[in-house]
């Protein structure tokens, strides 16, 4: 079993729990997300922490906040890290790029994969095709200025077609080719201009 295959069987293996929504945890500033989610993410020994083990570790780096406001914000926050998770891992596995990279302060900047092949590299964007992803990427341009000067690719996987591993919307296969073809293409575009 490859590191793929031993991710997807620990997806398929959990349970999600979704906290009711409230106007408080909607605003509420929490610290790292993502840092936290791939602390622990490195912490299992299946390469996939459990919701429950991420939302403790989100709650208890947030002292003084609303337990179960932090809870309703990160259980949701939870399934996306794991999509982006299972796509940055099938890039490493199923394509021939050098390094696929999952950086924490270009992801606030909107480039939640990074790609890098023979001295090029390519933003990878990553989204859901729902109101409330739309309106949640437009907080996050808000609160983080878009990077610029980087070639950038966006994925949105359609919840109505998208694959599940378990409970888990995931990008389908074809948008792992749609990254190294869009790399080889970024290559053959600078190797001609060259010429």
């Amino acid at each position: 079993m490859d590191e793929l295959e031993r991710l997807e069987s620990a997806m398929r293996s959990q349970r999600l729990s979704m906290y009711p929504r409230t106007p408080e945890s909607e605003d509420l500033a929490l610290p790292g997300l993502v840092s936290i989610f791939l602390h622990e993410r490195q912490r299992a020994l299946s390469g996939l922490p459990t919701q429950e083990r991420y939302l403790k570790a989100v709650v208890d780096a947030a002292p003084g906040l609303p337990e179960l406001a932090v809870r309703a914000r990160a259980s949701r926050t939870y399934p996306a890290l794991v999509r982006q998770s299972h796509f940055q891992t099938a890039l490493r596995t199923r394509t021939k790029l050098e390094g696929v990279h999952w950086i924490v302060g270009l992801d606030m900047a909107g480039v939640d994969l990074l790609a890098l092949d023979h001295g090029y590299v390519l933003g990878v964007a990553l989204s859901v095709l729902t109101e409330m992803a739309t309106t949640w990427q437009s907080i996050k341009r808000r609160r983080h200025p878009p990077l610029t000067g980087m070639p950038m690719l966006q994925l949105d996987v359609d919840p109505n077609r998208a694959p599940r591993i378990g409970p888990f919307w995931v990008h389908p296969l074809s948008d792992v080719w749609t990254v190294q073809d869009a790399m080889d293409a970024l290559q053959h575009q600078a190797e001609t201009a060259i010429v």
